[in-house]
């Protein structure tokens, strides 16, 4: 895999708040002698959440009603959801355990059970998106379908001036067409953002196992133990697609995708007109961030500002770096966005109305 890189005009290392925000970052985990990886607390929420997965899944293969497998369905779907949010979201960046080798199995199986090639999924977050947020061009995370327009900086097309309705229709069916679709059009498309992939790097035989995997967790194994008939398998399986794909689908776009968030492009030789920190702060967006319950259950997803300042800091630490970074923000007059999820979906959906006017 190649990588292409841009530069970024103004030098981070030369920006006050920059230095400030680390200063203070490090200053709180020499303080209190804590490690940048998980915690315990963490381990335990990781195990429960396996523990009522395989609950769930025994509910979906041994219930004979339909609501009482829905609900099994759901549970099963939600418990890995949250593993791969939270666990699986921290091992990626190789700050759950923080011994690599630990973090890559745990993070390659999580999202092995959701069905997505782990390992396409991580070069797109990690050397395409974090490092470009909301660029043009570069982040791949803007590529995702032609019938969205993310971006003032996309192309437009007539359809777009309807995005903002046909929007949450379309996200209900999001991870679905990801792991059917979408991963197939990866295996035949080189370039992703700022991403160059070469023939080697698609490993057919890997990616077929995925699949093969996940439909055999997820919908053989449950028509051919359950006592319900296949076709209320497969109902309850979009069911539970529609429902959490839906969630997560919002939740991702939130963080970047709303009318507060600010959009870029490259220049003349690759040349970004801002600083690192500038793009990261300005193109992203918290939601209840002091809140441990959405804490727990979007993994540092809700603190979106502090992951991308800090993506190899486990996300339990994010709330009191999201302090510290809110401080310093204010302190330097510069915006420092944070809404509520309900409002957050607002923005999006206007988001998408105001760049479907340009259609």
């Amino acid at each position: 895999m190649h990588v292409e890189k841009a530069k970024y005009t103004k030098r981070v290392e030369n920006d006050e708040t920059y230095s400030e925000i680390r200063f203070l970052a490090n200053s709180y985990f020499q303080k209190y002698n804590l490690r940048k990886t998980g915690s315990t607390s963490l381990y335990v929420r990781g195990i429960i959440l396996f523990i009522l997965s395989l609950t769930s899944y025994w509910i979906l293969l041994n219930s004979s009603q339909f609501v009482i497998a829905q609900a099994g369905y759901l549970s099963f779907g939600l418990c890995l959801l949250i593993l791969g949010m939270t666990l699986g979201h921290d091992a990626a960046h190789h700050c759950l355990t923080g011994k690599l080798r630990w973090d890559n199995k745990i993070f390659q199986t999580i999202f092995i059970l959701q069905g997505l090639n782990p390992s396409w999924w991580k070069r797109k977050h990690n050397n395409s998106h974090h490092p470009y947020p909301n660029v043009s061009d570069l982040d791949s995370d803007l590529e995702i379908t032609s019938l969205l327009r993310l971006s003032p900086f996309q192309k437009s097309r007539g359809i777009h001036k309807f995005q903002h309705l046909y929007a949450p229709f379309l996200y209900i069916f999001s991870s679905l067409i990801w792991i059917v679709i979408y991963d197939f059009k990866l295996l035949f498309k080189t370039k992703h953002g700022n991403l160059i992939l070469r023939k080697n790097d698609s490993n057919v035989y890997t990616f077929a196992i995925i699949k093969i995997v996940y439909f055999a967790i997820y919908l053989a194994i449950p028509m051919h133990f359950s006592s319900l008939p296949a076709f209320e398998i497969a109902t309850g399986f979009l069911i539970m697609h529609g429902i959490l794909s839906l969630f997560v689908t919002f939740t991702f776009f939130i963080s970047h995708h709303v009318t507060y968030t600010h959009y870029t492009h490259c220049g003349h030789q690759q040349n970004i007109n801002t600083s690192w920190l500038e793009q990261q702060i300005a193109s992203t967006v918290d939601f209840h961030p002091q809140s441990k319950l959405f804490n727990c259950i979007f993994g540092g997803f809700n603190t979106h500002v502090a992951h991308h300042l800090f993506p190899s800091v486990s996300h339990v630490h994010y709330p009191v770096l999201t302090q510290i970074i809110k401080s310093v923000l204010q302190e330097k007059e510069t915006k420092y966005h944070a809404i509520t999820f309900a409002g957050g979906i607002c923005a999006h959906l206007k988001h998408l109305k105001n760049l479907g006017r340009a259609a």
